[in-house]
């Protein structure tokens, strides 16, 4: 019913980067966070914009936490599922 490409120019898609870090101090842990997001955008109305990106791939996220003994005593305090949770994923 139409060419890609006027489809293509009609709908003026764009690819979005983007980057961000985030580094956290507190007394019982300190946690460094990169993300990357990947994702495209198409006008296609005035009013309707469409944004895809890849399920579970447009967005990764790297997370380094070094954590101390007061946190992990307080994750076996709050309860024991999300502490062995916490440690099996973590460790």
């Amino acid at each position: 019913p139409f060419r890609a490409t006027r489809f293509a120019q009609r709908k003026r898609p764009s690819t979005i980067m983007s980057a961000a870090y985030n580094f956290q101090t507190r007394s019982d842990f300190t946690r460094g966070t990169f993300q990357m997001n990947y994702s495209w955008k198409f006008i296609l109305t005035k009013t309707q914009i469409l944004h895809l990106g890849f399920p579970g791939a447009s967005v990764v996220k790297f997370v380094n936490i070094d954590r101390s003994d007061l946190f992990t005593s307080k994750l076996l305090l709050i309860n024991d599922f999300i502490f062995f949770e916490y440690i099996q994923k973590n460790n």
